[in-house]
């Protein structure tokens, strides 16, 4: 997908943190639901919002050098937490439209419907995911729900999604008389997306080095709304690498949301050994 030189000068995972941490404006506190996007809410952080409030995966101030023991379920918020909020004060930051979050939809579709409940029939499910979860709030009540894709293809851009957990635009918007919220930027490995505000579709906005737009075309189960002129994706700038992989995250913690699940295992016993050697 990228020539040797820029595969030398940053990971395709760093072109998206990058790309992903330009969405993160005003006074606003952050969400991220994959590793890229905890990680692109940090470097927002860092580089263009300082007054961006950390919350990704329930933790203020994300930080993947913190010991992989403490991110367990019995230990969020002890020792790697700078500050905890209740259902309720995070609703209330929903609510008032102060939350920006990044979601790993299972499937999203043309109009910007998200799933993450459930693949197929609902009484008969291929596949049972996590539940809705915050997203029926989230898409409803959010400026805009954002998304992070880490495989671009057919099964994850259907024409229509299996379960409606996040309300786009089109038919399910319209059923339930929505006002307010809409889908905002889809980042896949592939391209950059947005949405049409008068036909509600989801239009190409960018294309990464090295993918053509036969290829977007292709694993694509819709037809995109495409403008004449194809911009590049903005490559991440040394000063974001440098960040990403010095001081955000060193252990690479980035590189698992796209790792197969044969080479997960080793890769994981590789992030324990770095670990400990980090907190020596």
């Amino acid at each position: 997908m990228q020539t040797t030189n820029q595969q030398e000068e940053y990971a395709p995972e760093e072109l998206l943190i990058s790309r992903m941490a330009k969405e993160m404006k005003g006074e606003m506190v952050g969400g991220a639901a994959t590793y890229c996007s905890m990680v692109a809410v940090k470097l927002a952080q860092s580089l263009y919002n300082p007054d961006l409030i950390d919350m990704s995966g329930g933790l203020h101030h994300f930080d993947s050098r913190t010991p992989m023991a403490f991110l367990a379920a019995e230990s969020l918020g002890r020792g790697s937490a700078k500050a905890r909020v209740t259902w309720e004060e995070l609703f209330g930051m929903v609510f008032r439209q102060k939350f920006i979050v990044w979601v790993g939809p299972a499937q999203i579709d043309q109009y910007g419907n998200a799933n993450i409940s459930v693949i197929g029939d609902w009484n008969n499910p291929k596949a049972a995911l996590i539940g809705a979860r915050g997203l029926p709030d989230d898409s409803v009540h959010l400026k805009a729900m954002n998304y992070h894709v880490v495989d671009h293809s057919k099964r994850s851009f259907p024409a229509r999604v299996d379960f409606v957990c996040a309300v786009g635009f089109g038919e399910a918007r319209e059923k339930a008389g929505v006002r307010d919220g809409c889908p905002g930027v889809v980042v896949s490995n592939l391209g950059v997306f947005d949405f049409d505000e008068a036909s509600g579709k989801m239009r190409l906005q960018s294309l990464h080095p090295g993918v053509s737009i036969e290829e977007v075309k292709e694993k694509t189960g819709f037809e995109l709304l495409i403008p004449s002129k194809i911009p590049e994706t903005e490559p991440p700038t040394k000063e974001e690498v440098d960040l990403i992989r010095k001081q955000i995250d060193p252990l690479g913690l980035r590189f698992l949301d796209r790792m197969p699940r044969a080479n997960m295992k080793d890769y994981l016993c590789q992030l324990i050994q770095r670990e400990s050697e980090l907190f020596k």
